[in-house]
C-alpha cells in the first residue's frame, strides 16, 4: 500500500504523486477509491486513444479541448507527467497544430500506460483496469 509524502517514478521517468492519491483513498475509503480509480484509469485509456484518432486526423480544435480537459483530471490525481504532456498538447494545438503533435500524442499514450501500472502497483489495485 502506498505512503503518504511519496512520489513514484517508472521507468522512462513517468512522475505520479503518491500524496495526492494516497490523500484521496485515506479521505474516501478503500473499496471507493478502488472503485474510482477503476473508473478513473478505463477512462484515461479510453481518452488517450480518443485523443490520437483527432491528432491522426487533424482536428486540432476538439483535440485541444480533450488536452485541456487531460490536463486538469490528471493534474488533480497526481499524474503529473500525464497532465504535462496534456497541456504541451494543448499548446500545440492553439497554433493549429504542430509537428509535434503525433509524436507528442505517442509519448501521451506511453505515458498514460506507464502511469496506469504504476497506479495499479502503488494501490494494489485490479490489474485489469
Amino acid at each position: 500500500m502506498a505512503e503518504s509524502g511519496q512520489t513514484a517514478s517508472a521507468p522512462g521517468g513517468v512522475a505520479l504523486d503518491i500524496a495526492r492519491l494516497d490523500g484521496l483513498r485515506r479521505l474516501i475509503g478503500d473499496a471507493e477509491f478502488q472503485r474510482l480509480a477503476d473508473r478513473f484509469l478505463g477512462d484515461l485509456s479510453v481518452r488517450v486513444v480518443a485523443m490520437g484518432r483527432l491528432g491522426v486526423a487533424g482536428d486540432y480544435a476538439p483535440l485541444a479541448r480533450e488536452a485541456h480537459s487531460l490536463h486538469g483530471t490528471a493534474g488533480s490525481y497526481g499524474l503529473a507527467t500525464v497532465a504535462a504532456l496534456a497541456a504541451r498538447i494543448e499548446a500545440a494545438c492553439a497554433g493549429a497544430g504542430s509537428a509535434e503533435t503525433l509524436p507528442m500524442l505517442a509519448a501521451l499514450s506511453t505515458a498514460m500506460a506507464a502511469s496506469v501500472a504504476l497506479v495499479t502497483e502503488q494501490f494494489g489495485l485490479d490489474s485489469s483496469t
